[in-house]
């Protein structure tokens, strides 16, 4: 199991993900597709197993929750489970975003290509 600390992450979130525009929009404008929308177009083209998304971490009052998700891609021609943590987040949504994004850096610096070129 390979998990990501807070440092990577930080790192991960300051790139540029220039490589998961995928189309544009009727202006002619590129639109960035969701990291888990991408996350889980990868794991098909792959022939892998779906993400597993799970909120690990709640904290924080009830009026200003935090949330940290995690994300578990099972990467099967290398026989593991890679286990990405995202950084909390106000909403569950967005937390479960930032760990899909830790995980497709991961899996692009492992050489597996994000999208069809």
């Amino acid at each position: 199991m390979m998990g990501l600390t807070e440092e990577v992450q930080e790192k991960n979130a300051d790139q540029d993900n220039s490589d998961l525009i995928d189309s544009t929009n009727k202006d002619g404008v590129a639109k960035k597709r969701s990291a888990k929308t991408n996350l889980h177009e990868l794991c098909a083209r792959q022939h892998w197993k779906g993400p597993v998304y799970q909120c690990c971490n709640e904290e924080g009052p009830d009026h200003h929750k935090l949330f940290t998700y995690k994300v578990s891609v099972d990467v099967e021609e290398k026989l593991t489970t890679l286990e990405c943590y995202g950084n909390p987040r106000a909403n569950k949504k967005a937390a479960a975003e930032n760990a899909a994004e830790a995980a497709l850096w991961c899996l692009k610096n492992m050489g597996y290509q994000l999208i069809n070129k």
